[in-house]
């Protein structure tokens, strides 16, 4: 009449566990691509970059030129 305990929950419990395992591969992966896309959006555009580069004395007026001009602007 008693059930062992392994037996009762064995199969039972199987398919419980491979609803847990896929959400938290489902949330893990939504958090990684939340994060991946906002550091994508946030990454500083060339031109921006070279600015940077020109306003600190990194790089001279022509080479500032010559390299905006290479990016198209």
């Amino acid at each position: 009449m008693y059930h062992h305990i392994g037996q009762a929950m064995g199969w039972g419990m199987l398919p419980m566990m491979f609803g847990w395992t896929l959400l938290i591969v489902g949330l893990s992966w939504l958090g990684v691509s939340v994060i991946s896309r906002q550091r994508l959006e946030n990454r500083p555009k060339g031109e921006e970059i070279l600015e940077e580069r020109y306003a600190r004395g990194e790089i001279s007026r022509e080479d500032f030129l010559s390299m905006k001009a290479d990016l198209g602007h």
